[in-house]
Order: structure tokens, then sequence, then C-alpha cells
């Protein structure tokens, strides 16, 4: 996860994560561990964009660092 200037961080209800963050974008410099249950799980960003472009990324992996399997996303 990252964000060009603060990205905050929602799973299921609960903050996992409130970054303000300096320097260049890189995708993947913010890692977090989170349990996801089983069904539905909801996770909300958060960004606050201080000026210029608006970036943000965000990945899920499992605990190996691979990409994780059986997981399906939907945007609202």
């Amino acid at each position: 996860m990252d964000a060009d200037d603060r990205v905050k961080a929602w799973v299921n209800g609960v903050v996992v994560s409130d970054k303000k963050m300096r320097g260049r974008f890189n995708p993947g410099k913010i890692k977090v561990n989170i349990d996801l249950r089983k069904g539905d799980n909801v996770l909300m960003l958060k960004i606050s964009q201080g000026g210029g472009a608006m970036l943000a990324s965000c990945r899920l992996k499992s605990s190996d660092g691979k990409d994780a399997s059986g997981v399906t996303t939907k945007l609202k």
C-alpha cells in the first residue's frame, strides 16, 4: 500500500494503518498484516491529497509473500 500524501486503511471497520507519506510514491512501501475472516471482508482506504496528482495503490498478498489465492475484489 502507498499514497503520495496520506493514507488511512480500515479492514472490517478496524483501523489497520494511518500513515503520512514522505518522499516518492512507491507501491508496496507500507506493509500491514491483517487477518481476513471467512466470507466477505471490507477494505476502505482514505487518501488525503496535499497538492498535485493523487497516487495510491493497494495489493493483497498471502503471509508467504505470494499473490493471495481465492481472493476476489469488488469496488464500490
